[in-house]
């Protein structure tokens, strides 16, 4: 995992897996997997690693997070509305329509917890190989990376 200025350490109120969206929970510090399901409990990120319940999880909120498999590069990805911290790529068509990211590549995703769809609009970065500053954004379903 590539360190993040955007994580956060939380206290696990579940057991929670690698790379699992979570939400804050009753308790003070307390995250568990999060789901579209309508209560409007928003997520707040991603899990950084597997942990039981109890433990302290670091949780990213935004940047890009590695260590995915099976992205597709480009592709905007949603909360599951039916399996608690899972994404997928089928935009709900009801209800909560929460996204948490689009993929870079099939490892990595640029993690963005925002609020609802149309709010996850654009991010502007730095180029690790040219150093020089780029948007990221999304049109027609198709990542677009312009120079700044």
């Amino acid at each position: 995992m590539k360190a993040s200025m955007s994580d956060f350490m939380a206290v696990s109120g579940e057991a929670l897996g690698d790379r699992k969206v979570v939400r804050f929970g009753t308790a003070a510090s307390e995250v568990r997997l999060a789901v579209a399901d309508g209560d409007r409990r928003r997520p707040v990120g991603f899990t950084c690693y597997a942990v039981g319940a109890g433990a302290d999880i670091a949780v990213q909120r935004t940047d890009i997070l590695d260590g995915f498999s099976g992205l597709v590069a480009g592709t905007t990805y949603y909360l599951s509305q039916t399996t608690p911290g899972e994404i997928t790529i089928t935009r709900p068509t009801s209800g909560e329509v929460q996204v948490v990211g689009v993929a870079m590549t099939s490892t990595d995703m640029n993690v963005g917890f925002f609020g609802e769809e149309g709010t996850f609009n654009e991010i502007i970065m730095r180029d690790q190989v040219t150093g020089g500053l780029v948007k990221l954004s999304v049109a027609d379903g198709v990542l677009v990376i312009t120079p700044v």
